[in-house]
């Protein structure tokens, strides 16, 4: 059974938690979040297109450590439609890949990456994890936030703020699919966040089933 997203209840109680993390020293954050004055819509470092240029940097990095202030998205020659686990873990937890902050994606797709049985042609994080362009090897799935803002960019629609979710408004940009992205984010056991990018709208489903792997990456 899909079930809707209930952005603001679990947004605020995960950004409560980043927080408390940052401030009471249990991650040092490093250097990054420079502004480069780059635009949506832009070619980024590692040769994607920016789709999400945030007002202040933000953590990011394997562990949160770093800052970024932009998410640049793989070209579409990069998708691809997978699992979001092998049918061996479909129904194995992932507790620290259930960020969904638009930072997380990274930290999200390297913990689902390392189950034991996960690879580039049965896992849509692993994929993610592995793929490499531009002369960066950190791309990854995005995590359930950063696949709403490249929704919304993906349908020419304002960013606004990032509690707003995408919706059918807009008309699909070229270089985006019909159809429906996995997230990093698990939702549960068995179930992942995932946006359909023709209505906009965000739901978790089962982790057994194929959708769309797009690689994105922070700097």
């Amino acid at each position: 059974m899909l079930t809707r997203l209930s952005g603001t209840r679990v947004r605020s109680g995960i950004a409560l938690l980043t927080v408390a993390i940052v401030t009471t020293g249990c991650v040092k954050i490093g250097v990054g979040g420079a502004d480069l004055g780059l635009r949506a819509g832009d070619t980024g470092p590692g040769g994607g297109t920016v789709f999400y240029v945030a007002e202040q940097p933000f953590p990011c990095g394997v562990a949160g450590d770093r800052l970024c202030r932009y998410l640049e998205v793989a070209p579409q020659s990069s998708e691809r439609h997978l699992p979001w686990a092998s049918p061996g873990n479909d129904r194995t937890a992932v507790l620290d890949a259930r960020d969904i902050l638009a930072g997380s994606g990274l930290k999200n797709s390297l913990h689902v990456a390392r189950l034991e049985g996960h690879d580039a042609t049965n896992s849509a994080a692993a994929y993610a994890a592995a793929y490499e362009y531009g002369g960066h090897d950190d791309w990854h799935l995005p995590s359930a936030d950063a696949l709403n803002e490249l929704c919304k960019h993906a349908r020419g629609t304002p960013a606004a703020t990032v509690d707003t979710m995408c919706d059918e408004n807009g008309e699909l940009l070229p270089g985006f699919s019909k159809g429906t992205y996995w997230s990093s984010s698990e939702a549960g056991d068995d179930s992942a966040w995932l946006q359909n990018f023709d209505v906009g709208n965000q739901v978790n489903y089962r982790k057994s089933e194929k959708f769309i792997a797009r690689p994105v990456r922070g700097f």
